[in-house]
């Protein structure tokens, strides 16, 4: 079954991306195959994955089981 979680709030730094980030990556840890769509036009995020995974083994690649799609505007 799949289900949708939403993470919303009108005001800024109310941590939304953190929350939604760490959701995702503990339900990824846990075997859930996950989704993370980051629409905020700063990719924070994107930015936050991509970080954690050079930091982990040095390179880019999609993380085990946590696949997300990145919706940014071309330079």
């Amino acid at each position: 079954m799949t289900q949708t979680i939403t993470f919303g709030n009108f005001k800024g730094g109310v941590g939304k991306t953190s929350n939604s980030t760490l959701v995702a990556l503990d339900l990824s840890n846990r075997g859930y195959k996950t989704l993370l769509v980051d629409l905020d036009p700063q990719g924070n995020a994107t930015n936050l994955l991509l970080n954690t995974k050079v930091n982990i083994d040095g390179k880019v690649a999609i993380l085990k089981n946590l696949s997300w799609l990145v919706l940014k505007m071309a330079i």
